[in-house]
């Protein structure tokens, strides 16, 4: 997380992501994300499929 606050919900949990923070998470599972506050959410985001 570069700026801003964001939200993830992930089976059922909640997680806060805040700058400097990072997150892993299996992105094939439904999740939802949420930009909190006023400030713009920015993050780098990196997708790692395994073709096996």
């Amino acid at each position: 997380m570069m700026r801003g606050k964001m939200q993830y919900s992930i089976e059922g949990k909640t997680y806060l992501l805040e700058p400097g923070d990072s997150f892993y998470y299996n992105a094939r599972q439904p999740h939802l994300s949420k930009c909190l506050g006023k400030e713009a959410c920015e993050m780098l985001v990196i997708y790692f499929f395994d073709e096996a």
